[in-house]
Order: structure tokens, then sequence, then C-alpha cells
């Protein structure tokens, strides 16, 4: 699209410079009297565009930077899901004690534990405690939804009210939280139809 602008700018001011001087005096006099009425100037001389050149690319600037703050503000929604899970977990060990471990090392099928106002860090099904969890950035439901032993846990949900133990189904990118990062950002990538 660039090329296309500076190509049809370049050619509105060559084609104006040209007609400026071969049909007019050389003056500013000549150019502030050639006029648009006809496409011809007050003198009889043919109008130039000097001024169409600017506003081509007045037009383009201002999309450029309407789309430019657009994708400003998809990055931050983004950034803002991505932050909803925490960096450290509480994961059950072989001993049954809990440890903070980063929740890179979480692998499917371990045991973590997600107190009274922390957030769920990976997709997965409760096998213990009960509690209320609101998962409003996925559903959009304000309501905080009881969770019991059996019910299915998404990344990000905010446990309001309970402790719950539960096995990993899903981390990282294969969450439905990632699922919605990832459409997010194709979208953001990609131009409307």
């Amino acid at each position: 699209m660039d090329v296309l602008v500076v190509i049809g700018t370049v050619t509105i001011w060559a084609y104006s410079t040209y007609l400026w001087l071969t049909h007019g005096d050389g003056t500013l006099n000549s150019l502030l009297q050639s006029g648009h009425a006809g496409g011809h100037g007050v003198d009889g001389s043919p109008a130039v565009y000097f001024e169409a050149g600017v506003m081509v690319i007045a037009f383009v600037r201002t999309g450029k930077y309407l789309e430019e703050r657009t994708k400003k503000h998809s990055l931050n929604s983004i950034d803002l899901l991505l932050s909803l899970t925490p960096d450290e977990v509480e994961q059950q060990q072989p001993n049954g004690d809990f440890h903070n471990v980063a929740l890179k090392d979480v692998q499917v099928g371990d045991i973590l534990r997600a107190k009274q106002g922390s957030r769920v860090a990976t997709d997965g099904v409760v096998i213990d405690g009960a509690g209320w969890c609101v998962e409003s950035h996925l559903t959009g439901e304000s309501v905080p939804l009881k969770k019991e032993v059996g019910d299915k846990l998404l990344a990000g949900a905010l446990v309001e009210n309970g402790s719950l133990l539960y096995r990993v189904s899903a981390k990282g990118s294969d969450t439905k939280l990632g699922d919605m990062v990832q459409a997010l950002s194709d979208a953001q990538g990609s131009k409307a139809i």
C-alpha cells in the first residue's frame, strides 16, 4: 500500500509541477491563481493538484495511526489475559506436602491447590474440596460458579471462596485461556475481509 501511495503522490506532484512550470509563468502568483473550476485556473491555465497529494498522505497517516492504536489496545488485552495465570503454584508432592513450584515445571496430571483469593493456573478437574470461582474472563458470567469434585476448572479463574485441589488436564497454550490468547493474537495480525 505504501508503494501505491508514494507512486500516486509523486505522480500528482510531478504532473502539477509540470503544468505549473509549462503553462504558468513559474511564479507563486500563478500557482495561487490556478483554481479548479472546470479543470482550468482563473487565467485559463490548467489546474494544479498539489493539495490532493497532501490530503492523500494525511488520510493514509491518519489510518495508520488508528490501526496502530487498535493494535496497542489488542496487545494490552493479550497482556491482561496472560497476567491472569500465576507464575508459581502450590504442587502436591508424593509425600502429600505442598511446595511452591514454577508454573512452567508443572505437567499434565500433577495435583495443584488453589486457595481463596488465588487464581487457577491451568485447566483441570477438581479432585478434592469445594469453592466458588469467577470465570468471567472466559465465559463473561460475572456470578461465581460453585466448583465441587468432578467439576472442570479453567485457567485464570479466581477462587473467590473455598479451597480446591485439582488435577491438571491442560497447561499453557492448550488451555481455554491459551486458545483465547491465540485467537486474539491471530485476529490482531489479520486484516478484516
